[in-house]
């Protein structure tokens, strides 16, 4: 069942936002590091203290098996056209669940809400090295729109 997070939800979302982040740890291991285990729940709690954001949560008997924050922003001017557009801002699934369809369902929920919203667009980052995540969002439908490039020098 997906709902609008609450704070009591917290403590589950930051088991799932740990295991997301070091996913990205072991992904890229030249940029991220593991931080202390307090951050999690800190980070969330500033999630929900900013008034921009829509967070929601996929509860099953208790579990909360996948979380997104997300939030609608509008843009344009001389170069650009107007434009409102949804950018999701984290996505994550606990790992007991993935490839279960609940990736899935959160996304159709962000986007019925992107549409309602009247949004010309979702937007979201992925790391290009995140094959599995790449797969995910290409077969929603995603395609890429810019590449960020690194030359390393170190």
């Amino acid at each position: 069942m997906i709902r609008k997070a609450e704070k009591s939800d917290i403590a589950q979302m930051a088991e799932i936002y740990e295991e997301l982040h070091l996913t990205h740890c072991e992904i890229r291991s030249d940029f991220y590091k593991a931080p202390p285990a307090d951050f999690y729940p800190d980070a969330l709690e500033k999630q929900f203290e900013n008034g921009n954001n829509h967070i929601i949560v996929d509860e099953e008997g208790g579990v909360i098996t996948a979380y997104a924050i997300f939030f609608i922003f509008e843009k344009g001017d001389e170069i650009c056209f107007d434009m409102k557009r949804c950018f999701v801002d984290q996505f994550a699934v606990r790992s007991s669940y993935k490839r279960k369809g609940v990736g899935t369902q959160l996304m159709d929920y962000i986007r019925d809400f992107a549409r309602k919203e009247n949004c010309t667009a979702l937007d979201l980052g992925v790391w290009y090295e995140n094959a599995a995540a790449m797969d995910f969002y290409k077969n929603f439908g995603f395609k890429p729109r810019t590449v960020k490039m690194e030359l390393k020098l170190k």
